[in-house]
């Protein structure tokens, strides 16, 4: 991916998310992940590699996500790559 494409892209997602600075952040801790994605059958989902990062659209895997963000109707994945994670950190 290109750097303008990149940018491109990042400006895309901080515009969709930008009511999320204005609302509470509900956050699962690390030891309790595989409970929260069991309970909303979303692991299922990442074991069979159906979930693609909302940055750059590659599959996303239990052992490659790093976010998951909700949003309207469900949640979005975001992978573990240097790219994705500091676009949702910006």
């Amino acid at each position: 991916m290109t750097t303008t494409m990149f940018e491109y892209l990042k400006k895309i997602f901080k515009s969709f998310f930008y009511p999320l600075k204005k609302k509470n952040l509900h956050a699962v801790y690390e030891d309790d992940i595989l409970e929260f994605l069991e309970s909303t059958g979303l692991k299922e989902t990442l074991e069979a590699g159906k979930e693609k990062c909302f940055i750059c659209n590659e599959p996303v895997t239990l052992e490659s996500f790093q976010a998951i963000i909700k949003q309207e109707g469900g949640f979005v994945f975001v992978c573990n790559k240097k790219d994705c994670i500091s676009s949702i950190n910006e």
